[in-house]
């Protein structure tokens, strides 16, 4: 987990609470669920939202070369469209 301030200093103490986020990252596992309950209730005492972010590696990350040749390019445009839309 990271927290990455907006700001520091005179301006941190002047930010108000509203426009402040606490973001957590999940992945489905056990360590994301209990890291998502802690923001959740850190966000509840400190009167601020939460965002929960998930990244998936791009399908085509895991493919190797050989396979990518052989790929037709309107078939991967529609793989990566659709692959785009669910998640």
């Amino acid at each position: 987990m990271a927290v990455i301030p907006a700001a520091s200093g005179a301006a941190a103490a002047n930010e108000e609470l509203a426009d402040r986020s606490i973001v957590v990252g999940v992945d489905g596992s056990s360590g994301a669920t209990e890291a998502l309950r802690w923001a959740i209730d850190a966000a509840k005492a400190q009167g601020c939202a939460v965002t929960a972010v998930y990244v998936y590696p791009p399908p085509a990350a895991t493919l190797t070369s050989d396979i990518l040749v052989g790929l037709d390019h309107a078939i991967l445009e529609q793989f990566w469209t659709r692959t785009q839309h669910a998640a």
